[in-house]
Formats: structure tokens, sequence, C-alpha cells
């Protein structure tokens, strides 16, 4: 069975924020990162065919600490709300910059149950 890709949640919920897999070279002011983590499925049988939990680790880089805050906060928000996936924030919004950079961010981990397609 395929699996929808997980970031396009991700992207429903961005509020136009910019979503992407890899830190790019020249950072935008303000973006979303996604890291995917491992993580048991937790089902079995015919269940573990047709759903498939994923786990990922998400950063929102803002232009200040506030902004970058807010961002997180506003799509943990929209997350809940979305009703097309069940989602369960698994490590709240808390704020680590990036080491290299300096770069404000903050970051979430996020559960997510995917059903197959036919």
């Amino acid at each position: 069975m395929l699996f929808g890709d997980p970031r396009d949640v991700i992207v429903a919920c961005a509020d136009g924020v910019r979503v992407v897999d890899d830190v790019p070279a020249n950072r935008p002011a303000r973006f979303i990162s996604i890291d995917y983590l491992p993580v048991s499925g937790g089902y079995s049988g015919v269940k573990a065919r047709v759903l498939s939990k994923r786990r990922m680790l998400i950063y929102c880089w803002g232009s200040s600490i506030d902004d970058a805050r807010t961002m997180c906060e506003t799509l943990r928000d929209n997350l809940l709300a979305s009703r097309t996936r069940r989602v369960d924030i698994v490590g709240e919004p808390a704020r680590r910059d990036d080491v290299d950079s300096g770069h404000r961010r903050f970051m979430m981990t996020v559960d997510l149950v995917l059903r197959s397609k036919p």
C-alpha cells in the first residue's frame, strides 16, 4: 500500500508559509522545515496495511523570536483543527535557535496517522 506524503498535511496547515524538507542554503526570513523521525507504527495485521504513523520534527524559522513562536503556535492550532488526519502533538512548541546561524526558531514534534491510498 502507498501512503500520502505527510508533508502535504503540514503545507495545508502552514498558512502560506514555505515548507521545506531541507534547509535552503540561502535561508529566507521565515519558513518551516521538517525532519522525519522513526516511530513504531503501532498497528498490526490488516490495520498495518491501511494505517501508518509518521513522526515529524517541525522547525518554524522566524524573523524574530516572537515571529517564530507565533508561527509554531499557529501551525499547532491549525494541525489540531484539521479534520483530515489524526494529529498528536507529542512535543509541544519549544525554542531551539539554530546553533550554526543564530536564526530564531521554535520546534515541535508531531505524529500523524495516514491512511493508505487505494
